[in-house]
C-alpha cells in the first residue's frame, strides 16, 4: 500500500475555471493521484465547491482531517472565556463553528467581497456581537493576508478589544507579518502543515491517530 500524507494538499483551490481555458487542477490532480496511491490523508482541504473529498479521489480511501482539535488544545488555556471566534466569510463558517464548539465560545462570520487577490472588503451583519470582546480570527488558508487584514480592520471598527488570528495553512511570506500587526492583529499562529515562522500548532497527534491502522497492518 502507498499512502500519501499531505498535510497541505495544494491544487485543491483551483476547483473551477476562473478564466476561460484554465484547467481545473482539483479534478486533474485528484484523478492523477488516485491512479498512483491507495490512500490520501490531508487537513482542511479547500473543498468549498466540492461536497466530499471522495469525489476528488475516485476509487481510493481518502480523509479530510480537521486541525480544529489541536488548535483548540493549544488555545484553550490562554483564551479569554468571552472571546468570539470569527470567520472572515461564509465559506469559513464550518471551521469557525467547529472551533467555537470545541472551545465553548460564540462564533460569527463576515461577508467578504473580493475584487482581486489584494483588494478585499469584509462586512459584519451584526457588529454588536464582537463589540467589547476579544476575537479570534480563524481561516483555513492565508496566502496574501488581504482577507485577514480587511477583517481585522472591520473588527476594530466594530469595537473588538483584541484580535488574534490562527491559520490552518500559512502560505503568506513572513515579510507580511508587520502589515498584519499594523492592521490590528495582535498575534498570528498556524499549524505546522506548511513550515512557517508562525507555526505553533503541531498536527502529529491527529496524523498518528489516522495512521494507526496502517502501522498495525489492520487497515481494510
Amino acid at each position: 500500500r502507498l499512502v500519501l500524507v499531505a498535510p497541505y494538499l495544494c491544487y485543491m483551490r483551483q476547483d473551477i475555471d476562473f478564466h476561460a481555458g484554465e484547467a481545473i487542477s482539483q479534478k486533474v490532480i485528484g484523478k492523477l493521484l488516485a491512479g498512483v496511491v491507495d490512500r490520501v490523508l490531508t487537513f482542511n482541504a479547500h473543498l468549498h465547491r466540492t461536497a466530499d473529498i471522495r469525489a476528488v479521489f475516485p476509487g481510493i480511501t481518502c480523509e479530510n482531517l480537521s486541525a480544529v482539535r489541536q488548535i483548540a488544545a493549544l488555545l484553550r488555556q490562554t483564551l479569554d472565556p468571552h472571546t468570539v471566534v470569527v470567520g472572515p466569510d461564509e465559506e469559513s463558517l464550518p471551521l469557525a463553528s467547529a472551533l467555537g464548539d470545541q472551545l465553548g465560545l460564540a462564533h460569527t462570520v463576515g461577508h467578504k467581497v473580493r475584487r482581486s487577490d489584494r483588494n478585499t472588503t469584509v462586512m459584519f451583519a451584526n457588529p454588536a456581537s464582537v463589540a467589547g470582546h476579544s476575537t479570534l480570527l480563524i481561516d483555513d488558508i492565508v496566502s496574501s493576508g488581504g482577507t485577514l487584514m480587511a477583517c481585522a480592520q472591520e473588527l476594530h471598527v466594530a469595537g473588538a478589544t483584541y484580535i488574534d488570528a490562527v491559520a490552518v495553512h500559512a502560505l503568506f511570506p513572513a515579510t507580511l507579518l508587520p502589515a498584519l500587526s499594523h492592521s490590528g492583529i495582535r498575534s498570528v499562529k498556524s499549524t505546522d502543515s506548511v513550515p512557517h515562522p508562525t507555526n505553533a500548532i503541531p498536527l502529529d497527534a491527529t496524523l498518528a491517530d489516522a495512521l494507526t491502522e496502517e502501522a498495525t497492518g489492520t487497515v481494510a
